[in-house]
C-alpha cells in the first residue's frame, strides 16, 4: 500500500530542536556500565498528545512496541513524516532480528498503525483509523502474516512487494482505509501544521509552540512583572511564555507597541483601583480600553489646569494686575532699604566724575 506524502500534526517544528539519535554510541554507554541521564537539552520529540495516549490504549506486542517507538524516533527526531528507515537501523535500535522486524512492520501495517509513503515508512497520524487485533480475524480465526513479501532492496529500505498471498479483501480493505486517511488528514494538516511551526523570532516558548514571543516581547513582560513587584513583593514568578504570548498579541492583534503597553500598565500600577486589579498582560489586555479611556481623561484634565494657568495669567483682571505689581515694587524697596542699611548703595561702588 502506497500512501501519498503526509506532513503529521508532529512535524511542524521543522526538527530544529531535536538531537539526532545515535544508537551506537547509547550502546556503548551501557556497555561501559556508564550512568546515562535523560535531558532535554540532547534533544526531544514534539508529539501530539493525542498521537502518545492513542499509544496508551493500543494492544501491541513487545515487539511491535519497540519497532514503533523506533519508527518514531526514526522519522519525528529528524522532522519528518515518513522517511526511509534501514532495517539494520531498527535492528540496532531495538535489538530485534531484521526477520522479526519485518514480522512486526507486516503487523503494523496492517492495522495501519504504520503507513507507507513509497519506500518511505511513517506512524498514521491518524489514530482513529488504527485497527485492533480483533478486527483482523477472518472467521473466528486470525488473519496470517506473511513476511514473504516485505524485502529489502539494495538501499537497505523496506519495501512491499505485490505478492500472490496478500489476500483480495484485505487490500481492498486498505485502499478504503487509506482514502478515508487521505480525506482527513488533508483537511486538518494546515491548522495543525500552523500550531506546530517553529518561530524564527521567538526568544522563549513552551515545548508545543503554541505560546511564545520575541525578545522585546519578552523584555517587555520583565517590565510589568517588576512594576507588579512594587504592588505584591512577594509574587510568584510568572508563566514566561503565557506573558511574552500575551504581549505578541496585543502587538499584532490590537496594534499597541511596547511602549504602549508599558505605559499603560505604568498608569494602572498606580491607580488606586487598578493597581490591585491588573497584575499581568493578560487582564491589561482584558481591560484595555477602560484604563486607556481613564488615563486620557487624566490627561486631558491636567492639560486642561495648566490652560487654565496660563490663561489667568495671560487674561490678568486689571486690580488685580495693580495689586500684584505694587506688592512685587513694596518687596524690591524693601530689598533696596535693607541695602542702603548696610551703608551701601548701587552705585557705591563708582566714584562721581567731576565735569
Amino acid at each position: 500500500m502506497v500512501l501519498e506524502s503526509i506532513d503529521s500534526v508532529n512535524h511542524g517544528a521543522g526538527g530544529s530542536n531535536v538531537v539526532p539519535l545515535r544508537p551506537v554510541a547509547d550502546n556503548k554507554q551501557h556497555a561501559r556500565g556508564g550512568v546515562v541521564k535523560a535531558d532535554l537539552e540532547d534533544g526531544y520529540l514534539r508529539l501530539s498528545n493525542t498521537l502518545v495516549d492513542a499509544l496508551c490504549r493500543t494492544k501491541l506486542s513487545d515487539r511491535e512496541s519497540r519497532v514503533v517507538f523506533a519508527v518514531i524516533r526514526r522519522t519525528y527526531g529528524y522532522g519528518k513524516a515518513t522517511d526511509w528507515v534501514c532495517l539494520e537501523q531498527l535492528a540496532d535500535m531495538t535489538g530485534i532480528t531484521t526477520s522479526n522486524i519485518c514480522h512486526a512492520i507486516k503487523s503494523l501495517t496492517a492495522r495501519d498503525i504504520i503507513i507507507k509513503d513509497g519506500r518511505k515508512v511513517g506512524v498514521n497520524p491518524i489514530v482513529s483509523a488504527w485497527q485492533d487485533k480483533k478486527s483482523h480475524s477472518i472467521n473466528g480465526k486470525k488473519s496470517t502474516v506473511k513476511t514473504d513479501n516485505i524485502i529489502v532492496d539494495s538501499d537497505n529500505a523496506i519495501v512491499e512487494t505485490d505478492s500472490v498471498d496478500c489476500q483480495n479483501r484485505e487490500i481492498q480493505k486498505k485502499d478504503i482505509n487509506t482514502k478515508e486517511i487521505q480525506k482527513i488528514s488533508s483537511s486538518h494538516i494546515a491548522d495543525a501544521m500552523a500550531d506546530m511551526q517553529v518561530k524564527p523570532d521567538a526568544a522563549i516558548q513552551t515545548p508545543n509552540g503554541k505560546l511564545w514571543g520575541t525578545q522585546d516581547d519578552l523584555t517587555c513582560a520583565e517590565y510589568i512583572f517588576n512594576k507588579v513587584l512594587i504592588v505584591n513583593p512577594t509574587a510568584k514568578k510568572p508563566n514566561w511564555p503565557d506573558w511574552a504570548n500575551q504581549v505578541r498579541l496585543m502587538r499584532v492583534q490590537d496594534n499597541r507597541t511596547h511602549h504602549e503597553i508599558c505605559k499603560l500598565f505604568k498608569f494602572a500600577n498606580t491607580d488606586s483601583f487598578w493597581a490591585s486589579n491588573v497584575l499581568c498582560p493578560k487582564t491589561l489586555r482584558k481591560q484595555w480600553d477602560k484604563l486607556n479611556a481613564k488615563l486620557l481623561a487624566r490627561s486631558s484634565n491636567e492639560t486642561t489646569a495648566n490652560d487654565s494657568a496660563a490663561n489667568n495669567q495671560r487674561y490678568e483682571n486689571p486690580t488685580a494686575r495693580v495689586f500684584r505689581e505694587l506688592r512685587e515694587m513694596a518687596e524690591q524697596l524693601e530689598q533696596s532699604t535693607d541695602h542702603h542699611r548696610g551703608g551701601h548703595t548701587i552705585d557705591a561702588d563708582y566714584e562721581h566724575v567731576q565735569p
